[in-house]
């Protein structure tokens, strides 16, 4: 295991990521990954600092989770299935406890160089925790299907981030005590 720190490489192993955002429940938390290109100032400032909106909906075996940080980076989406995390990193989420809330740790880096630019913890609502950890409950509970590379390219095919975002099962302002309705 590694430290991440900005201004290091995510994983020494890697100098270049795919210009797309990863979500993953993985070794017990939630981890979102952003990778851009040569982030500029403002795109860096905003995952430091900026209101953080996240949004999530399940359309098949796919949930797609979603994000936005700020103006400077507007609503994105990913793909997530808990049968592709690494089998030794796989765990079910707890159900919350009333009040209890996740925390996701941020990581945004430069996808050409693989170095950490900005990092962040924050909090789901209760209600989010609650809907997110049972829709990945019940994701687990279902074989991994033969047809998941198919369904992800139709879902973003036939779906805008719009259109997903008005599909959601629950929102909230990251590190909010309060819910918001869906969608945003």
């Amino acid at each position: 295991m590694y430290a991440i720190q900005v201004g290091k490489l995510l994983n020494p192993d890697t100098l270049s990521w795919p210009s797309m955002p990863e979500y993953n429940f993985i070794d017990g938390s939630h981890e979102l990954i952003i990778s851009y290109p040569n982030p500029r100032p403002q795109e860096i400032e905003a995952v430091w600092e900026a209101t953080a909106h996240f949004a999530f909906t399940v359309i098949g075996d796919i949930i797609v989770f979603q994000f936005r940080f700020g103006a400077a980076l507007p609503w994105s989406d990913c793909g997530y299935n808990w049968h592709r995390v690494p089998e030794e990193a796989r765990s079910l989420p707890d159900l919350p406890e009333p009040g209890e809330r996740a925390m996701l740790a941020v990581i945004f880096i430069d996808a050409n160089t693989g170095i950490v630019k900005a990092l962040r913890a924050l909090t789901f609502s209760h209600t989010f925790t609650k809907r997110l950890h049972q829709a990945i409950r019940d994701q687990a509970s279902r074989p991994f299907p033969d047809d998941y590379a198919q369904q992800a390219e139709m879902l973003f095919v036939n779906y805008s981030t719009k259109q997903l975002r008005q599909r959601a099962l629950a929102s909230c302002t990251g590190g909010a005590q309060h819910d918001k309705p869906a969608p945003f």
